[in-house]
């Protein structure tokens, strides 16, 4: 007879913490069975390898609506730099430009503004405009045509009809137009010859104007070497920076620079003030005439 397979006894209490423990895997864990000094190793082993909790997910934020002033600001274009440092810089130059900025030097009045103002007393019988009348026409070319050399126009206006009468000249200008066929010439030297003037061969750039029914001033330039000339022959005694003309004219400004030589005299109750500005060859002679 064969000998019995050898048997091992497994104690009670083994087969009942089995049990147990396969009771509390079926009701889900190992948290129901009872803890003993035993199991606490494996326990906090199973414990330190649970996964953690994942953290709450943060709730989305609200995003707050924005002004519509507000947006259309963060939509503007913005000012560059550069325009920040000119509009800082603005400021000062504002300041040095009013501090060395100098004024306005005063305009004398020209030959044009002079011409307007003479002819005034021209203009009742040329028209206004130059286009004639009672006289000749002067614009349009018309005074070229007629004199091609300025110094025989100023001749004309100086003697006038008269003048070119008494000197037995029947014709002026380069047209030969008759002496006195349209109208009467007023010879504008007419006034300087009674005042006893003597104009020297130098004499250019003749400019005269009426001030008033007794008045006339004229402005002439002459050589420089005609000076003693003029006030000799004119019976005038110059005196180097003598004032005689204190008055503004459409011909002059009072204010004078350079040399002055000035004198005035009386011929048959005709006053007469000069004054002579010499600048290096040519001298600018002023005369104011007053009858009465």
């Amino acid at each position: 007879m064969p000998p019995e397979a050898a048997l091992t006894e497994i104690p009670e209490h083994l087969l009942a913490r089995s049990r147990a423990r396969r009771a509390g895997a079926a009701a889900g864990g190992d948290a129901a069975t009872p803890a003993t000094t035993g199991d606490a190793a494996p326990a906090k082993a199973a414990a330190a390898a649970a996964p953690v909790a994942a953290a709450e997910a943060p709730k989305p934020v609200k995003a707050e609506p924005k002004l519509p002033w507000v947006e259309a600001a963060n939509a503007r274009r913005k000012i560059p730099v550069w325009a920040v440092s000119a509009l800082v810089l603005l400021p000062v130059w504002a300041i040095v430009y009013a501090t060395t900025n100098d004024p306005q030097s005063p305009k004398a009045a020209g030959p044009l503004t002079t011409g307007a103002t003479v002819y005034t007393s021209c203009a009742s019988c040329h028209g206004a405009t130059g286009g004639g009348g009672v006289g000749p026409q002067l614009n349009a070319g018309a005074v070229v045509a007629a004199f091609p050399d300025p110094a025989e126009q100023v001749r004309w206006v100086m003697l006038g009809t008269a003048g070119y009468k008494q000197e037995g000249t029947a014709t002026y200008g380069a047209d030969q137009k008759p002496v006195g066929g349209l109208g009467v010439m007023p010879a504008q030297i007419d006034g300087l010859t009674a005042a006893g003037i003597v104009f020297p061969p130098s004499t250019t750039d003749f400019r005269l104007v009426r001030i008033s029914g007794d008045q006339i001033d004229v402005s002439f330039t002459i050589a420089a070497t005609d000076v003693d000339e003029f006030a000799s022959g004119s019976g005038i005694e110059l005196t180097s920076g003598e004032r005689t003309i204190t008055h503004a004219s459409p011909l002059w400004d009072v204010a004078v620079s350079g040399e002055v030589q000035g004198g005035s005299s009386t011929r048959d109750q005709i006053g007469r003030n000069a004054e002579v500005l010499v600048e290096g060859d040519t001298a600018t002679v002023r005369l104011s005439i007053n009858r009465g």
